[in-house]
């Protein structure tokens, strides 16, 4: 007798859950109105989430008072409390920096780049036991190639990468470090 009035409470619980949830649906546009497909639509605090579709209309089950949170690359994430079963919005683009890459003789936006970048952090350098910065990019940068012309203790180290030979520059790789563009006489 038991058993039953649980399974009615634990039904009676799940339906109620049921008229709460409703399904939310909009469409999530750009600035310019333009459809944004494949931006994510999340539940705040759930395990809930969708993304757009071609149109940029999305649907997905919420209840009144939680949090939407609309995101796509390169725009500003939105959030949006649920109030009704209509919900659109219009993404504002992100005017952070894009990752800019710093040349000897120019900069531009690492994806116009065509050349090769690589930069080494702290994270992967921490406890490593050397004596000079040019030990620790052994290993870490493709190409690279450190030779001494001396076996005295540190001495300076040739470093070249993806070739030795110019016809009318430096063989020596640009160093910036916290900034700072260095040579390799006093790394």
């Amino acid at each position: 007798m038991n058993y039953m009035k649980h399974i009615g409470v634990l039904v009676l619980a799940l339906m109620s859950t049921a008229l709460y949830a409703q399904t939310v649906s909009g469409t999530v546009t750009d600035e310019n109105n333009q459809p944004l497909p494949g931006a994510t639509v999340v539940v705040q605090g759930a395990n809930t989430g969708t993304t757009t579709d071609f149109d940029g209309n999305y649907q997905i089950r919420a209840t009144q008072g939680q949090t939407l949170v609309f995101s796509y690359v390169g725009y500003t994430t939105q959030n949006v409390v649920v109030s009704s079963a209509t919900h659109s919005v219009s993404l504002q683009t992100d005017n952070a920096l894009d990752e800019v890459v710093v040349l000897g003789y120019s900069t531009q936006n690492r994806s116009e780049m065509t050349g090769s970048a690589v930069q080494v952090g702290a994270d992967q350098i921490n406890n490593f036991p050397v004596t000079s910065a040019d030990q620790v990019l052994q290993g870490k940068v493709a190409g690279l190639s450190l030779s001494t012309t001396s076996g005295v203790p540190g001495s300076v180290q040739n470093i070249r990468i993806r070739g030795r030979s110019s016809v009318t520059a430096s063989n020596e790789p640009l160093f910036v470090i916290d900034g700072v563009p260095v040579n390799n006489s006093g790394l």
